[in-house]
């Protein structure tokens, strides 16, 4: 597959007839969200819209850029298309009228599976991106808000944003206690400049909880500074793209993220993602089955996968997945 080079390759953008109400229903016959993924620490993903800019090192071989542009010829650069999708503002509802109604799972593709609680809003895109359409955020927060039986996590590179991208009715937040913010940064330069944004958020808006997302992880990071503020630290090794060799994981970094993480006055949960396709360890390469993904084939203290104890406290035996949270009210989910 091709990598999309900005500026060379451009998206169609959807026909007169195949837009309505300000969403493009060509795209929302493809399948832009999913109700189960195989990203470990979300039960399902939620995108409002397809279509992002590049904005630091971290989007250097970018899956969903990638992937945008094999299924729709997305490309990802600055005022390339934004795609609304339709199920985004549909499949969240449901779901949570069917945890409301006391269900726990539901039929895709002919399989039960359990209803989706922890949900990643923008796995295509970044919800304080300010190329939006206009309007459309304000439709996202209306779902968000009428979905509480839901833990929505918004994960962005543009924290810097997100004050003034807030809802109206966000007030102090009390009516959006089920929303977290993660902050991505993958080197000291950048956790540097977002720490005090991210602190802002919970600080000065009322935010219930922030994360900080380290993934792909490019070299050793103090998060001394920004301990206990965050709730949630994960990290992760880059997986390779087509045009994009994985930059190097050294398994040194992200040790050092769990012991920080540990030795807080307040012990924040850590969440190791993958390993990536170029992780190493002493110098030396390491390889692991597929994008390094399965903590079985993992060294023994990196096999750590914690949830925010935002909610209420863990009580079951890592590792923390879907199938082993608990919900909002207490039940397994």
């Amino acid at each position: 597959m091709p990598r999309p080079l900005n500026g060379l390759v451009r998206g169609k953008a959807a026909p007169a007839s195949d837009r309505r109400d300000g969403v493009d229903h060509r795209s929302a016959r493809s399948s832009l969200m999913a109700a189960t993924t195989g990203i470990s620490y979300a039960c399902a993903t939620v995108n409002f819209v397809i279509g992002c800019t590049p904005v630091g090192p971290g989007c250097d071989g970018c899956y969903a850029a990638a992937f945008a542009f094999q299924k729709w010829r997305i490309v990802f650069e600055v005022g390339g298309e934004r795609r609304p999708t339709k199920v985004a503002f549909q499949d969240p509802l449901r779901w949570h009228k069917a945890r409301m109604a006391g269900r726990s799972t539901m039929v895709v593709d002919g399989k039960t599976v359990l209803l989706p609680l922890w949900i990643f809003a923008c796995s295509l895109s970044d919800f304080f991106d300010n190329e939006w359409p206009d309007g459309l955020r304000n439709r996202a927060w209306a779902i968000i808000r009428n979905t509480p039986s839901l833990r929505w996590m918004l994960f962005t590179k543009r924290i810097g944003n997100a004050p003034k991208m807030l809802p109206a009715d966000w007030g102090d937040g009390s009516d959006y206690q089920h929303v977290g913010i993660v902050a991505t940064t993958v080197n000291q330069f950048e956790l540097d400049r977002d720490a005090d944004k991210i602190r802002r958020m919970k600080f000065d808006f009322g935010l219930k909880w922030a994360g900080l997302s380290i993934e792909p992880q490019l070299d050793m990071i103090d998060i001394n500074g920004i301990l206990p503020d965050v709730d949630w630290v994960i990290s992760g090794g880059e997986s390779k793209q087509s045009g994009h060799l994985p930059r190097p994981y050294d398994l040194a970094w992200t040790r050092s993220l769990l012991r920080q993480c540990r030795s807080a006055s307040r012990p924040v949960p850590f969440w190791q993602k993958q390993m990536g396709d170029a992780p190493f360890e002493f110098g030396k390469p390491l390889s692991f089955p597929g994008k390094g993904d399965d903590p079985e084939y993992w060294p023994l203290d990196l096999r750590v996968q914690e949830r925010p104890r935002i909610y209420d406290e863990q009580t079951l035996a890592p590792p923390y997945r879907c199938a082993g949270t608990t919900d909002l009210f207490g039940e397994s989910a």
